[in-house]
Order: structure tokens, then C-alpha cells, then sequence
């Protein structure tokens, strides 16, 4: 893969707390083949930054959204964030 002379900057991350997924809503996502990937990748700040450069890009604008009735995700999301966020570089 060729890489761009500027950074990429990737400002539609989806970063959540699977753990909180419902599970109707995790039987339609983990149909995924790189499903273990995303949980992974999705739990683990060094993980995230290792697939983002991998992928050359140079940084993330992290988001998420509430939806505790569709599925499952509620407020305790934008603390999963946060925490993300907090170790990840500038």
C-alpha cells in the first residue's frame, strides 16, 4: 500500500463497551469474520493504535452514541471512551 504524503486522520472511529451489547444485537455483529478482531481492537488502546498505524493513519477522532433500547449501549459509553481516549497520543 502506497501511503499519502500528509497524515490521514480517521474522524469516525466507533469505539464502545461490547460488553454491554444486547444480545440480539451481538448475534447480528458477530457474524463478522474479523468480529474477535473488532472486540479486541475495540478494548485495547495499544491494540487500536497498532491496527491505526498499520493502516496509516496517523490519528482518530474516537465516537459512540446511547442507545440502551435498540442495543444496549448507555451513558457508562462516553466513560469507556473517555478512558480510550486518555491513552491514546495527542
Amino acid at each position: 500500500m502506497t501511503r499519502p504524503p500528509y497524515p490521514v486522520i480517521d474522524a469516525h472511529t466507533h469505539i464502545m463497551p461490547w460488553d454491554q451489547i444486547r444480545p440480539d444485537a451481538s448475534a447480528t455483529m458477530s457474524n463478522r469474520p474479523d468480529f474477535a478482531d473488532i472486540l479486541a481492537i475495540s478494548s485495547d488502546p495499544d491494540r487500536l493504535i497498532r491496527y491505526m498505524h498499520a493502516c496509516g493513519v496517523s490519528h482518530t477522532v474516537l465516537i459512540n452514541y446511547l442507545s440502551p433500547d435498540v442495543v444496549g449501549f448507555t451513558e457508562e459509553t462516553n466513560d469507556y471512551s473517555v478512558k480510550i481516549g486518555e491513552r491514546l497520543p495527542g
